[in-house]
């Protein structure tokens, strides 16, 4: 009898160790899911708006004109820039440092007040957004510019959490040409 219930106690241990090793994967992987949905999106999104740049021959969205006259970069960890489709509102997108979120600049081109949304959720963190110019310069006009993207997000948590890196380049759909006079 002590021998059966000694193996039947080895048993249960082993398939509860299991059962709690497959919820834990499980949970891995449903993370896993959720940071690839968010992340896709954001970049899309991110990407999307980019393409859409007009030059700010105003200047009222790039405050300090450097050789790119579609974007302007933001604290080394952002972008902003004037957008075709928007009716030329000022979009931007940066990383906040003081909670780990990728956020969105916008100001309409009227005026008024800038609005900051969230694009990550509270539940992703991210731990490194970078934008970096090239291409097209004020002096030639002879190259179409490009602004490189590069994204690293995690889930927030404890433990081995599931984690990605992407990087992708965007370049103009169609370029402004100065009106001539």
């Amino acid at each position: 009898m002590m021998v059966v219930i000694g193996v039947l106690s080895i048993v249960i241990v082993g398939l509860i160790a299991i059962f709690v090793s497959a919820i834990q994967i499980q949970r891995y992987v449903a993370s896993a899911y959720q940071l690839l949905d968010q992340s896709s999106y954001i970049m899309e999104y991110m990407t999307r708006a980019i393409r859409l740049a007009k030059k700010d021959l105003e200047g009222n969205c790039i405050t300090q004109y450097n050789s790119y006259g579609y974007y302007d970069e933001i604290n080394d960890s952002g972008i902003k820039f004037t957008n075709k489709n928007e009716d030329g509102d000022c979009i931007g997108f940066f990383l906040d440092n003081t909670d780990k979120r990728l956020k969105q600049y916008k100001k309409e081109s009227g005026g008024g007040q800038a609005v900051i949304s969230p694009l990550t959720s509270s539940a992703m963190e991210v731990s490194a957004f970078n934008v970096i110019l090239a291409g097209e310069s004020q002096e030639t006009d002879q190259e179409q510019p490009k602004a490189t993207i590069y994204l690293e997000i995690k889930v927030k948590g404890a433990g081995s959490q599931p984690s990605i890196k992407l990087q992708t380049t965007v370049s103009m759909r169609d370029l402004d040409i100065a009106p001539s006079l």
